[in-house]
């Protein structure tokens, strides 16, 4: 069953669905993070593929925990550019910093693929666990990992070749159909990967003629899988 709440200009879906919110608790251990009183109000949330889930200059309204789907995370650059600076594919969470520092959101996180998080409120975190031990271990390791990723990610911007992380930007939108629909557009795309338009269809040229990928507009259908995640690597992860 689905609930429907307005916030921050978006329509949040809540699912009750006890069972399978006791799931993800009780796979990803959160109960080692957060006491029983606020575990008893997270909520189980919904995001569509494409959907925003936190906008660049916002208030942070609620900490995320990320439990199942595929999500990226980019930034605005001085001249309006959006860069691309990483994906969500497993277990973390979002909003750490602005919770701590009590900033506006930085950086914003859209959904690629229907993604379920765990949500609670700021508030009620700020009220009842900043000072909780286990819950800050957790914060300390998982902005730390967070700082080691961005470190190896600008390097890999830096020194991979734009064909790589072409090929890694595409892997992270495969849903294991073959087929990748690009919601952006190419201009955005390119903004994405740091490369103007035209060395991106350079790009995507240079893989369809090595057999990797078709293209259709934008509908990209995957040739040769194996060859493609073995160019993408780990660039974006």
């Amino acid at each position: 069953m689905l609930k429907f709440m307005y916030m921050g200009g978006v329509v949040l879906k809540i699912l009750d669905d006890k069972r399978r919110k006791e799931k993800y608790i009780e796979k990803y251990s959160i109960k080692d993070i957060l006491p029983e009183d606020i575990i008893n109000q997270l909520q189980l949330v919904k995001y569509d593929s494409g959907e925003n889930i936190l906008q660049a200059e916002e208030k942070l309204e609620k900490l995320y925990f990320f439990v199942e789907g595929k999500l990226k995370v980019y930034t605005f650059q001085e001249n309006g550019r959006s860069l691309l600076l990483s994906f969500y594919t497993k277990f973390d969470s979002i909003g750490e910093v602005e919770l701590f520092k009590d900033l506006k959101i930085t950086n914003p996180v859209d959904a690629i693929t229907d993604s379920y998080l765990l949500s609670i409120p700021v508030e009620v975190l700020k009220d009842k666990v900043m000072d909780y031990p286990p819950f800050l271990r957790y914060i300390i390791r998982t902005l730390t990992e967070k700082l080691n990723d961005l470190s190896t990610q600008s390097a890999f911007n830096l020194l991979y070749p734009l064909k790589n992380r072409l090929a890694s930007f595409l892997w992270m939108h495969n849903t294991g159909k073959k087929e990748i629909i690009l919601k952006d557009s190419f201009k955005e795309i390119a903004e994405y990967l740091g490369t103007t338009y035209r060395h991106l269809h350079r790009a995507l040229k240079e893989l369809e003629d090595e057999g990797l990928i078709r293209r259709n507009r934008r509908i990209i259908s995957i040739s040769n899988e194996k060859k493609l995640k073995e160019l993408a690597g780990d660039i974006y992860k």
